[in-house]
């Protein structure tokens, strides 16, 4: 596809297949938060990482393309009435992408990009399957479900259990804010080397977002995926400043959570995940001296420092390395 019409067309098409597998990770991560059976959920997390492989296949294929990658999402199905509807819900969704993809297969002519969106369908087709076969065996266990979400619900209890929910989900939604800042960084960062360590942060901070997220369900409450505000500027020193203040805010949140919360465990989980974060900042402001000292060389000398491609390697980002 040589014109700019045409490529402009295929990115279009490839940011709408981006935001539908972005639906689909947060879809599945949740169905597997809120259910939290073994074997079910282990299941829906493995295809959710799946969708993180397509959803990376396609954010490179794009920046290679010389577009930006979406970070915004397709519709999320969070509930269904029962259980079971809930597995077809989801065999619907796959069903869905399937024919959107071939429907992207017969408005492009390029060839890399063709044989990219079949490889995804293939993966497609199998967990359409899964969810079929899951349907059954989710109905089967559904006072299992129930009995895990009960639990004292006296007006004291709730009050306080109301107030942790709170808490937790501001940690949700910060945790998932800055995977997709550190992701789109990553993506279009020139420098490859900058560009793994963001990849890095975003492992760990999707780690985060999970264990969170998962103490809400086992409470019964409802994650609250949703983003906050991202800072995508352009300049790397406004990008990497923008990434130290988000780090600090985190860093002050999670203070004051460790301070109030009385469970010893969920204390010694928020002391991790701040310890992290704490790390995050360290490393970012290494990266902001360096684009500094960059900068201030280059203005010395007149001349522009080499830029550098991105060198990811695919599937890193759901190996669980980095933390």
């Amino acid at each position: 596809m040589e014109s700019v019409e045409n490529r402009k067309l295929l990115v279009d098409l490839l940011n709408a297949d981006l935001q539908g597998e972005h639906g689909a990770i947060i879809q599945y991560l949740y169905h597997a938060w809120t259910l939290d059976l073994p074997g079910i959920s282990s299941t829906l997390e493995g295809i959710a990482r799946d969708e993180m492989y397509h959803f990376q296949w396609l954010a490179q294929h794009i920046k290679e393309l010389g577009g930006e990658p979406s970070i915004h999402r397709a519709p999320v199905l969070f509930e269904a009435p029962t259980f079971r509807e809930l597995m077809l819900l989801n065999a619907r969704t796959e069903d869905d992408a399937i024919a959107h993809y071939w429907e992207h297969v017969a408005e492009i002519d390029d060839e890399a990009t063709v044989k990219l969106l079949e490889r995804i369908v293939s993966d497609e087709q199998g967990h359409a399957k899964t969810f079929i076969a899951l349907a059954d065996e989710v109905e089967g266990r559904a006072e299992e479900i129930e009995a895990a979400e009960a639990g004292d619900r006296s007006p004291e209890a709730e009050v306080k259990r109301q107030r942790l929910l709170d808490m937790l989900n501001a940690g949700v939604r910060h945790e998932y804010s800055v995977v997709l800042q550190y992701l789109h960084q990553a993506y279009t960062a020139d420098d490859a080397r900058l560009g793994h360590s963001l990849e890095q942060s975003a492992i760990v901070e999707m780690k985060h977002m999970g264990w969170l997220a998962e103490h809400v369900a086992e409470m019964g409450g409802d994650p609250e995926v949703e983003r906050n505000k991202l800072v995508l500027a352009d300049n790397v020193e406004d990008m990497l400043k923008a990434n130290i203040a988000d780090e600090e805010k985190a860093l002050a949140l999670y203070d004051e959570q460790i301070e109030e919360i009385d469970d010893s465990e969920l204390k010694g989980l928020l002391a991790e995940i701040r310890y992290h974060e704490e790390y995050h900042e360290y490393e970012f402001r290494r990266w902001l001296k360096k684009a500094v000292e960059r900068r201030e060389a280059e203005n010395r000398s007149d001349k522009p420092a080499a830029r550098r491609g991105n060198q990811f390697t695919v599937g890193s980002l759901f190996r669980g390395d980095g933390s």
